[in-house]
């Protein structure tokens, strides 16, 4: 399964969300399945990338269960979230607790 997420060098990171963030204004939501499964690989790869960008950027982020990334994309800001098995595209971020 080839995914259409946006190529990681065209995203500029403005903030990372820690543990209980969720994004909110979805326009796009995945649900992974098991993690032997080849899109639930490419997402991971995905936020795994994203990971090391915000890192680079001075962001103190690592993978959890529920996170979220803020990014401006093409001027726009979107955000990109992973919780559990699930990842999701939207356009706000709530913290959940």
């Amino acid at each position: 399964m080839r995914l259409p997420l946006i190529d990681i060098d065209e995203i500029t990171p403005i903030k990372f969300h820690p543990y209980t963030s969720i994004v909110m204004d979805r326009v796009l939501v995945i649900d992974c399945g098991v993690t032997v499964d080849e899109g639930y690989q490419e997402i991971h790869r995905f936020e795994l990338a994203l990971i090391e960008l915000f890192q680079n950027a001075g962001s103190n982020c690592r993978v959890d269960n529920k996170i979220a990334f803020e990014c401006k994309i093409c001027e726009r800001t979107v955000f990109y979230g992973f919780k559990d098995n699930r990842f999701s595209i939207g356009f706000s971020v709530k913290r959940t607790c």
